[in-house]
């Protein structure tokens, strides 16, 4: 997980026959396919009256293609009403019979539509998704206005943001133009129309393209529910293959000098194994263990007294993530010298010099952190969305907390000798502001 220092930022497939979880997984379900596509999941928990309904379409910014921005924009536009129902009273008629966190992202290869409600609301849920999935209303009014807030947003992301520019540059470096997670900016945005969005509607957002899952306190005819709510619907075709793949050759510097920040900054970028790809949790492991403290323990054995802060984490996204190492200096630091003192705490690493109980401390604490948020009906329904759309089955719990029961000291370090070597990388370097007078 990239955290504060690190850029601010952050899953699925084609028909299944019917299938059921194990009987002792935490997360039983079962699994079929309505006749037009539709992917469903169900997941029974009678311990509360409620619902969790998630569905999402196997399309994201990574399908974006010349038209950056699209799967965003839509995914703002989806809230603006239907031919049905008025603009914004789909999340009105929803928060007033009691449901909670009505909302949706847009991840790098799909995009979620999620809420949590009460049982007796599930069959208005359903309707309400299954009906803009098909009567959507794009207008060029709601385009334009919806363009202005999704550049608000990036001005809040990156251009208002202190370092946000840096981070920037560091992500289209690793994801140069014509990569699918080349990211899009105010003139991207700026250029999309009412036929993009309309089109790219048209395109992916139908069932045969889409993963509904159902987790909670389920009636006894919730299958009837579904295929009144979305057995009608037609089309939804998967989009393009993604193929983000790419290899590093040397290392690429970028100097910069930030407008809004009085110290010097230094961003360490690789390219690294995707999502749940072997590897994946030897990164989030190593960046759990070299937490702050640790990190500044380090870093004053090499430079005392000159980096204030420091973090490291993994962005896990499909096909291939990046790893960023982050820092902050003094004023009196310089982005040369603090490089310097993160390569140092690198070759550490390296030697596998990490302590292996602080290692097994930090595989126990991803492993409870995964199991919390397992407690929540409405994050499992997520947890269940994002294993599907990496093309394991919704009950993938066990294998995903082997993972991090894999890894040791030893595997740490070929980690970082492997994928994370001076000669494969992208390295920013941001002055200090100048003070005036």
């Amino acid at each position: 997980m990239l955290l504060r220092l690190l850029a601010p930022c952050s899953l699925l497939a084609c028909l299944w026959l019917p299938a059921v979880a194990r009987a002792d997984s935490p997360l039983t379900y079962e699994r079929y396919s309505l006749d037009n596509g539709l992917d469903v999941v169900l997941h029974v928990d009678r311990r509360l009256p409620l619902v969790a309904v998630d569905l999402a379409y196997h399309v994201g910014w990574a399908h974006d293609g010349s038209r950056r921005g699209l799967a965003h924009l839509v995914e703002h536009l989806m809230f603006r009403g239907t031919r049905d129902v008025e603009d914004g009273e789909h999340l009105l008629l929803l928060q007033e019979r009691g449901a909670s966190n009505v909302n949706a992202h847009t991840d790098d290869d799909g995009t979620s539509y999620h809420a949590l409600v009460p049982r007796d609301v599930l069959p208005l849920a359903l309707w309400l998704e299954g009906n803009r999935m098909a009567r959507v209303r794009l207008t060029r009014e709601h385009v334009e206005e919806e363009l202005q807030t999704t550049i608000d947003e990036w001005e809040s992301r990156v251009g208002s943001e202190l370092r946000g520019l840096s981070h920037e540059a560091l992500w289209n470096a690793l994801f140069p133009e014509g990569h699918p997670f080349h990211r899009a900016d105010p003139d991207d945005i700026r250029g999309l129309t009412l036929s993009d969005a309309q089109g790219f509607v048209e395109s992916h957002y139908g069932p045969a393209n889409a993963t509904l899952v159902l987790a909670g306190d389920l009636p006894a005819d919730v299958k009837a529910e579904v295929e009144r709510a979305f057995g009608a619907r037609r089309g939804g075709g998967a989009p393009a293959v993604l193929s983000p793949r790419r290899s590093l050759q040397g290392e690429q510097r970028i100097a910069r000098r930030d407008a809004m920040s009085t110290k010097p900054f230094v961003l360490i970028g690789w390219l690294t194994p995707g999502l749940f790809e072997p590897g994946d949790a030897e990164a989030d492991v190593l960046a759990a263990t070299l937490d702050g403290e640790r990190l500044r323990t380090m870093a004053d054995r090499h430079a005392p007294g000159t980096i204030l802060e420091l973090e490291m984490g993994q962005l896990s996204l499909s096909g291939q993530s990046m790893f960023v190492f982050a820092a902050e200096g003094t004023s009196a630091a310089t982005p040369q010298g603090m490089l310097a003192t993160l390569d140092a705490i690198l070759d550490e690493v390296r030697a596998a010099s990490l302590d292996p109980a602080a290692v097994v401390r930090t595989r126990k604490r991803l492993a409870t952190g995964t199991l919390r948020a397992v407690q929540r009906v409405d994050q499992r329904a997520s947890i269940m969305q994002a294993y599907v759309a990496a093309g394991h089955e919704p009950d993938w719990l066990d294998e995903d907390l082997a993972r991090y029961a894999a890894v040791d000291v030893d595997a740490v370090a070929a980690f970082v000798r492997e994928h994370l070597p001076r000669d494969r990388r992208v390295v920013v370097l941001s002055e200090a502001a100048e003070v005036g007078p």
